[in-house]
């Protein structure tokens, strides 16, 4: 192992400074790790049918690793898809119109008619 100085020290801070943090990098880097796991786990199960033996159990945990990371990123695009779809009022009932039971629209209508007197 190599000796750890300050001149590698500087240099794992700056390669931890270059690392893009944008939600395109982002996306960018789980495509690409995709892609690198299709790879690997086309190289294994070519590897598997050619030389066969322990060749197929580490094909099997390269699948199992592959459908695992596509499943977290199908949840992660639907909980995104869901956060972007879900409406937020502007802004709360009135509490003191009518009780608890107070909608926006009954508070809507108050205000309407208190624009109109």
């Amino acid at each position: 192992m190599g000796r750890f100085d300050a001149n590698g020290l500087r240099a794992l801070q700056q390669s931890a400074k270059a690392v893009p943090s944008g939600a395109s990098a982002a996306r960018r880097r789980r495509r690409d790790v995709l892609i690198a796991l299709g790879g690997v786990a086309t190289f294994t199960l070519l590897g598997a049918v050619a030389v066969g033996g322990i060749l197929w159990m580490v094909n099997f945990l390269v699948d199992v690793v592959l459908v695992g990371y596509a499943v977290m990123l199908t949840n992660r695009h639907q909980n995104e898809s869901e956060r972007r779809a879900t409406v937020v009022p502007l802004r709360p009932a009135n509490p003191f119109l009518a009780g608890e039971q107070a909608s926006i629209a009954m508070a809507d209508e108050a205000v309407l008619r208190r624009q109109a007197n």
